[in-house]
């Protein structure tokens, strides 16, 4: 986000928003992506069977994952 060094303020903000947590936000995202591989196991997704797509999917799992380990990691102030 332009103006801030933190790289997480995007999730900061939604956290806000929603008025959760922001480890909570972050793995809200992640079940976004997890029922998208869902889908395509199932082979209900429009992409069924696009294997680089599933990978991009994969990937964003684990991305949201590891930023929601660093919230969660956070020193509480």
């Amino acid at each position: 986000m332009g103006g801030s060094d933190d790289r997480l303020t995007q999730f900061r903000r939604m956290a806000k928003m929603r008025k959760c947590t922001e480890p909570s936000a972050a793995v809200d995202l992640c079940t976004k992506q997890f029922t998208d591989i869902l889908d395509m196991a199932d082979g209900s997704h429009a992409k069924a069977g696009d294997i680089k797509y599933l990978r991009e999917l994969i990937a964003d799992v684990q991305n949201y994952l590891d930023i929601t380990l660093i919230l969660a990691s956070e020193p509480q102030i």
